[in-house]
């Protein structure tokens, strides 16, 4: 960028998101002056702002013209840490002042207030030499009030300057946070204590205004942060906007300030084989030392900012040896750098995208003088952000482990219209020139939405990082709750407990005295039903007694829910009531008390079931192995590797069709072959005179063949598309799955086929429940219910699979895409793999949780009202 004032240069900088500033003084007239500024696309620059996202041209902070006395303080340094104790305040300020004039009789001196009391008052008379001076203060301050994420204690400090006559030159003003942050005994410490990094990734994304962020959107981003249960931000891949460092050290959240350097597109340490990095050549070793250089400068005085990074996959090599080197010269917070691996010029071993057992193996080491904390993990691109909880088992497992930062917080769509003029958010492919290299939906993988309206899977990240666990005691209705606070006692919290019995609540407590000191646990008795031989839970539910910081009142920090009971499987129906049954060649009409309905031989299970002359059913189970492609799903290949299983509900052949018939009842027993994968389909339909249908499903495989493992075990069924209205008795009310449920507690819930749909923006499978014992589904009046036989995972949309498409260049790319069906698609299964989240571009879901090859059974009861 070069900047012009009055036609005559003034200068050029390079690096579009660290403060440029020009001394325009001599160039400036009375009267109007002309500012001219000429930015460029593309430079050398560009080779170290390779970061993955949009490129977008244009200046992306704040422009503004300001004046200074003519003497001023041009910089200064706050050092406020804590004693060793971790409990006074050790606190020194370095002024560096300059002045344009013979200046005599001078006078510095600043005042620490807490509030409106003053703390220390000090000032000290300067010594100008070559137009410049320095001066520093110490002091000790006894029992500081301590800053932290949980804590954000802060001093306001006012510097000044005098002259000789005691008059006012200048004077500003700076928040400061006390706290100590250190590597000791191979964790990172903050006050003392072993923290745990609870963090996301943080691109700047405006859906209108592209990488220019309101103060009002970083306010809106920071305060569903702190609602969300995040600790910790990184400023990826560049320092942010120096109002977002104000927030966090206002509202508390630990920031890992990370340098304006990826020089991605010449390759990255740890991915791929490279013979020439600019990473490892002298040349490039002052680019890389000002990034940062000024990222340091910049921010040296905000207490929020724990840990400094020096870039993101921007290789590795001498200059980044200099830049630590530098770093560490210059202050004593820790330095990470994700290339470095485990060299020594990281202080935190700070991986991307470890697996579970790569950090385990790492947290078993008896040599660790290190913590790892991801940089990046839980890849969060569209429905995803399984196995979080998995993760967190071990980081709380394991003291070398403390946490990670999940990638990342915002979808980078920008607003955009259709043909019709409607909106929806563009990504990678949708505004370049046809055949421009793009990355297509990749940029779509956050926690909110453009708009910031949660995605499903933010709820599972705020229960898998609340601070507060419940677990069941040794004694019927004994309950410990942990507080996992490491600085914050329990007693602004009110606990409220209520116990469902089959997903009504029949008893409810408070708790409002509760005084459990930071990672302390205490114990607190619950008065539950005797020898229930229903499911019986337990919810727990902690809330602010007051607003907290962006917090209001009342707002839920934490919730568990514990099992106590549960209920035993359903038995079958009953024979009674009156059957007609007329046989033809296509198959049976069958008439109850109730219903009409056929039972076709060719497609081996019933269709039309109707009640006076209305539709229910158009047609009845069909076997459904398969869920339209997420993006995780498409990043490890799953069409390739288990398309075999997509077409088993056309492609598996009625083998054999059993009937018999007693009074008041009707029974079909149904085997599908399907060749393709070497199994067979049987499905046993049981009708009683009264119009209830029980279904019951199981798969059988040749003992001499294998398969692959399998997106989805379960059936599908076509309904009147009137049945909008929806209640269930599982998990809820959020979408959940296999690997991804602990925050979608067992309750029952009501909704609407249309609100259990999930729109994201790149149309992928959403919307999914578990752990569902009943399900209705109706239309104000009439409709059907459905009870397990155990329990289901039940999916209900108006769409079929194919309507997503199953190919990555074929597929429904927006929500424009998708056309609705005149009927209800509904599932009911016996289970779905986990939606996975270690990657999206390899990574399966977790062994545990996919459906490996063997026989499974499961069974429901459909009784129309």
């Amino acid at each position: 960028m070069y900047v012009w004032v009055n036609g005559q240069s003034v200068g050029y900088s390079q690096g579009s998101k660290t403060p440029a500033e020009f001394d325009i003084t001599p160039y400036l007239q009375k009267g109007p002056n002309t500012l001219a500024v000429e930015v460029y696309r593309w430079s050398d620059g560009s080779f170290l702002e390779c970061q993955d996202f949009w490129r977008i041209s244009g200046i992306e902070r704040d422009v503004f013209i300001y004046a200074t006395p003519k003497t001023r303080v041009r910089d200064f340094k706050v050092n406020a840490g804590l004693s060793e104790n971790y409990t006074n305040g050790v606190f020194s300020l370095e002024l560096d002042i300059q002045s344009q004039q013979k200046s005599t009789g001078l006078q510095a001196s600043f005042q620490l207030l807490d509030g409106n009391k003053e703390i220390i008052q000090s000032s000290m008379p300067l010594k100008v030499k070559n137009h410049k001076a320095n001066v520093v203060f110490n002091h000790n301050i006894k029992n500081v009030k301590k800053w932290s994420a949980e804590s954000p204690n802060l001093y306001r400090l006012v510097i000044s300057l005098k002259n000789k006559d005691n008059e006012l030159i200048e004077t500003f003003g700076e928040n400061v946070g006390f706290r100590s942050v250190e590597i000791k005994d191979g964790q990172l410490l903050v006050n003392g204590q072993a923290v745990l990094v609870k963090g996301v990734n943080r691109h700047e994304h405006d859906p209108v205004t592209g990488h220019y962020i309101s103060k009002e959107l970083m306010e809106q981003d920071i305060r569903l942060m702190k609602e969300y249960n995040i600790n910790t931000v990184r400023t990826c891949h560049y320092p942010t906007d120096p109002y977002w460092y104000q927030l966090c050290d206002k509202y508390g959240l630990y920031v890992i300030n990370e340098a304006n350097i990826e020089s991605h597109g010449l390759g990255a340490a740890l991915q791929a084989p490279y013979d020439y990095h600019i990473a490892d050549d002298p040349a490039w070793e002052k680019p890389h030392l000002d990034r940062i250089e000024r990222m340091y400068k910049r921010d040296k005085n905000h207490p929020s900012v724990i840990i400094w990074s020096m870039g993101n996959e921007a290789g590795d090599g001498v200059n980044f040896v200099k830049a630590y080197k530098w770093l560490k010269s210059q202050d004593t917070r820790p330095v990470q750098f994700e290339q470095a691996d485990n060299k020594r010029h990281t202080d935190i071993v700070c991986p991307m995208y470890a697996t579970a057992e790569e950090m385990e193996n790492y947290a078993r080491q008896t040599d660790i003088y290190r913590p790892l904390i991801q940089c990046e993990y839980a890849h969060a691109m569209g429905n995803s952000v399984g196995n979080l909880q998995d993760y967190w088992n071990l980081i709380e497992k394991y003291p070398a482990l403390q946490g990670g930062c999940i990638w990342d917080w915002v979808d980078q769509g920008i607003l955009s219209k259709d043909k019709n003029g409607n909106d929806y958010f563009a990504f990678g492919g949708d505004l370049e020139k046809p055949g421009t290299r793009n990355d297509n939906n990749f940029c779509i993988n956050g926690l909110v939405s453009p708009v910031r309206e949660p995605n499903p899977h933010i709820y599972e990240v705020k229960k898998v990082y609340q601070n507060i666990s419940v677990t069941k005691g040794h004694r019927a209705g004994q309950f410990f709750i942990k507080n996992k606070f490491f600085f914050s006692n329990l007693n602004k919290y009110n606990c409220e407990v209520s116990v469902l019995v089959d997903g009504k609540i029949t008893h409810t407590s408070h708790f409002t005295d509760l005084n459990i000191a930071a990672q302390s646990t205490e114990a607190i008795t619950v008065k539950l039903p005797e020898d229930s031989k229903k499911d019986v839970y337990v919810n727990f539910s902690f809330v602010l007694k007051d607003d907290d910081g962006l917090l209001k009142k009342g707002h839920e920090v934490a919730k568990e829910q514990i099992l106590i009971a549960n209920a035993a499987p359903k038995v079958g129906i009953h024979a009674e009531g009156k059957l007609k049954v007329k046989e033809s060649e296509k198959g049976w009409n069958i008439k109850t008390e109730t219903s009409s309905l056929n039972f076709d031989k060719t497609k081996g299970t019933f269709t039309n079931l109707s009640i006076n002359g209305k539709e229910y059913i158009q047609e009845g189970p069909q076997p459904d192995f398969w869920r339209a492609p997420v993006d995780n799903d498409y990043g490890y290949g799953m069409v390739k590797k288990m398309g075999v299983w997509k077409e088993q509900d056309k492609k598996a052949t009625v083998s054999n069709i059993e009937v018999s018939q007693e009074k008041g009842m009707l029974t079909f027993k149904v085997s599908k072959r399907m060749e393709d994968v070497f199994g067979d389909f049987i499905s046993t339909y049981k009708i009683n005179g009264k119009g209830i249908i029980q279904v019951d499903h199981y798969i059988h495989f040749d003992p001499n063949r294998k398969t692959v493992s399998i997106p989805r075990v379960g059936s599908q069924i076509r309904l009147n598309k009137d049945f909008n209205q929806t209640q269930w008795y599982g998990r809820g009310p959020h979408e959940n799955y296999a690997d991804r449920y602990t925050s979608a507690f067992m309750g029952t819930y009501q909704s609407t086929v249309d609100d259990m749909y999930y729109p994201y923006i790149r149309p992928q499978s959403n919307g999914y429940r578990m752990s569902v014992k009943w399900l209705t589904l109706n239309n104000g009046a009439h409709g059907l219910k459905i009870e397990a036989r155990n329990q289901l995972g039940i999916q209900a949309q108006y769409y079929e699979h194919d309507d997503y498409g199953n190919e990555p260049k074929k597929q429904a790319h927006h929500q424009y895409d998708m056309k609705k069906r005149d009927y209800i698609v509904l599932n009911l299964d016996y289970g779905m793999a986990g939606i996975g989240g270690d990657t999206s571009w390899g990574a399966t879901p977790h062994l545990i949780y996919q459906l490996l090859r063997r026989e499974y059974s499961w069974g429901y009861t459909i009784t129309p009202f």
